[in-house]
């Protein structure tokens, strides 16, 4: 079964596996159907993702409701100090919309709250190329994607316009 992958950002910048949430359907695909459902009025279609996906802009969407729709999205980050808030956004939703995915994932969210690191990034499906790992061409090997030199990278709260 596919699952989420929860990475962690350390201090010298690199991104490391920090945790696993079952279920990878039940995790952004859930959130993507939910709010097309809600603010859509049908189930989410990859189709006609865009329209989905947009969401992330509505003024019907709820501060917390855009945080999580932006965190489903390729190469988003979370800097540390704002976990606490990603972490009401998330709690805040399985109140709803219940996941063991997403509950999984607050638990990871909170362990990560006392370890020494600069973000959280996510991988939303494990059967995928890993987005946090990057292809040393002289040494033909995988090598930790690193924030202070790659820059596909993003922060949910940047985009919100509320930098931490």
């Amino acid at each position: 079964m596919s699952y989420t992958e929860i990475y962690k950002v350390n201090k010298d910048g690199d991104c490391e596996i920090a945790g696993e949430a079952r279920n990878a359907f039940k995790g952004a695909m859930f959130i993507w159907n939910e709010f097309s459902k809600e603010y859509l009025g049908k189930d989410f279609e990859m189709f006609f993702s865009q329209k989905t996906w947009g969401l992330q802009s509505d003024p019907r969407l709820s501060r917390n409701e855009r945080i999580i729709m932006k965190t489903t999205f390729d190469n988003s980050m979370v800097r540390k100090a704002n976990i606490p808030i990603l972490i009401e956004a998330f709690a805040e939703f399985i109140v709803t919309h219940p996941s063991d995915n997403i509950k999984t994932q607050i638990e990871i969210f909170k362990k990560l709250l006392d370890e020494d690191i600069l973000a959280i990034c996510w991988n939303q499906t494990s059967v995928n190329n890993n987005p946090w790992t990057e292809y040393k061409e002289d040494t033909d090997e995988q090598i930790p994607y690193n924030i202070n030199g790659g820059s596909k990278h993003w922060f949910v709260f940047d985009d919100l316009g509320e930098k931490h």
